[in-house]
């Protein structure tokens, strides 16, 4: 039970009132501390030690570069995305991991149904590459 009193009660008498009711009229709020978050796996040993020894100041800059290299790994421009010569570009779509190209391409040898396709690609920047990943035929969506 909590005792309580209140400005508009004229005879300054308390007021018990439980936990819960307290809870329902707003006048109690409970916070909850937040609990030390755990690293996925897929994050190397070496990195999550790395990261609990920043401050919080350093932990946002972090995030923001994280946030740019990202966005830097898979926003590609037409202009990155270079196809052999022979091959024909079908369609450019975005993806959160990169580009998916749709491209038809020649076989190299003296073929009348050249170029082949359409095939897909996920198309991303590895490091200073720009890779190609082969998804299979594209049989449209």
């Amino acid at each position: 039970m909590y005792c309580i009193f209140t400005p508009d009660n004229p005879k300054n008498t308390s007021i018990f009132l439980t936990k819960q009711r307290l809870l329902v009229a707003g006048i109690l709020t409970i916070h909850h501390m937040p609990t030390k978050p755990t690293a996925p796996d897929t994050i190397p040993k070496y990195i999550r030690e790395g990261l609990h020894k920043q401050d919080t100041e350093t932990l946002h800059d972090i995030i923001t570069y994280t946030e740019s290299l990202i966005e830097y790994r898979t926003n590609l421009d037409a202009d990155d995305i270079d196809v052999e010569q022979g091959e024909e570009v079908v369609d450019v779509e975005d993806s959160s991991k990169g580009a998916v190209v749709i491209k038809k391409i020649p076989c190299g040898k003296d073929c009348n149904g050249c170029p082949h396709g359409p095939y897909k690609y996920l198309v991303y920047r590895e490091g200073g590459d720009i890779k190609w990943d082969y998804q299979g035929r594209y049989y449209g969506d």
